[in-house]
């Protein structure tokens, strides 16, 4: 039996790894469309009659681009949009063009230099529901892609081709689809809120209304990177650092990884053994390296530099591999190890 070695630091990714999907989508209601998935999905099906849209976007304000409605933003053309109702509401009217779910659609290739590596699907904002078809098969349901503010990925395996388009086809349910009565409360489904004195778009901002990518990796790869920080009182002089990052392998083998961090002259590194599609989380206490102690903003000392690759040091913005909450962990290479 064999284990594997993966080397894994949080060193900076090239811009190829990450394949933004923003451009060349079309956007219909499904009023209008009553194919399945299985279907819209498919490479080579030929929208008709849908709308031309760029991703990031809400439905409302892909037509007002495409000038079915006028500019919400000018005079009281925002009392004109069908489904517009006064103050503050929860549930989505019957009547409204936006109750029903509107579908997304896409074509892409991906790189020829992505084969054998780990691909994943990446909707980083979805208001409110979604299911997800990727090449005629279904990839993700309604069931479980809930909620405005949740972030998801979903491994693509071998339902993806290269040399030819693949079709990813999102059919986008709005909140609000509740019994219509009176609650005694301002927010009862995890999407955005509104007051009095700021109007409610008719579509309660549905859409997907953040980044839509996919991503390419090594077999294993950190999420959620977190330093909690204990300060030396009263003085502030130093600080006791504990490093977590979440730790997936997305290989059917089993693999022993090591983590690898810095923190300004500081460097620590610790192997793990995780079992196939395993995530644990790694955490590093201050006793369990030299030097754990960081002097504080402040005390005339070092502090932590925004700049270094480190699981504990900021992120700056860049590309992800498995985790937009974790723009600079990447994966290594794979090489056998005996045990």
């Amino acid at each position: 039996m064999k284990s594997w070695l993966v080397l894994l630091t949080l060193s900076s990714l090239l811009a190829g790894e990450r394949l933004t999907l923003a451009e060349n989508w079309f956007m219909q209601s499904s009023r209008k469309v009553r194919r399945p998935g299985s279907v819209l999905s498919q490479p080579g099906y030929a929208p008709s009659e849908w709308y031309p849209v760029r991703v990031p976007t809400t439905v409302l304000a892909a037509l007002v681009a495409n000038n079915v409605y006028p500019d919400p933003y000018y005079g009281l053309n925002l009392k004109r949009i069908p489904g517009f109702k006064e103050g503050r509401w929860l549930v989505m009217p019957e009547d409204s063009p936006f109750r029903p779910s509107w579908w997304f659609r896409t074509e892409f290739q991906l790189p020829d230099s992505w084969r054998g590596k780990y691909l994943r699907l990446h909707l980083d904002g979805i208001n409110y529901q979604a299911n997800v078809w990727l090449n005629g098969r279904k990839i993700a349901d309604a069931e479980h892609v809930i909620g405005m503010f949740r972030r998801f990925e979903f491994p693509l395996g071998e339902n993806v081709r290269f040399g030819a388009p693949n079709a990813l086809a999102i059919e986008v349910i709005p909140p609000g689809l509740l019994p219509n009565r009176t609650y005694g409360t301002k927010q009862i489904q995890a999407t955005t809120g509104w007051d009095d004195h700021n109007p409610q778009p008719p579509d309660m901002n549905l859409g997907l209304w953040r980044d839509v990518y996919v991503t390419a990796g090594g077999p294993v790869i950190l999420r959620h990177p977190y330093v909690a920080s204990k300060l030396e009182l009263p003085s502030l002089a130093s600080a006791e650092l504990t490093i977590s990052v979440e730790v997936t392998n997305l290989s059917a083998r089993e693999l022993t990884a090591q983590v690898r961090g810095e923190i300004e002259q500081i460097r620590f590194a610790q192997s793990l053994r995780l079992a196939p599609a395993e995530t644990p989380w790694y955490a590093l206490a201050p006793t369990a390296f030299r030097s754990s102690a960081c002097a504080a903003p402040g005390s005339g000392g070092p502090i932590l530099s925004d700049r270094r690759s480190s699981i504990c040091c900021g992120f700056p913005r860049g590309p992800a591999v498995g985790s937009p909450t974790a723009p600079r962990c990447a994966s290594g290479s794979a090489t056998p190890k005996p045990t």
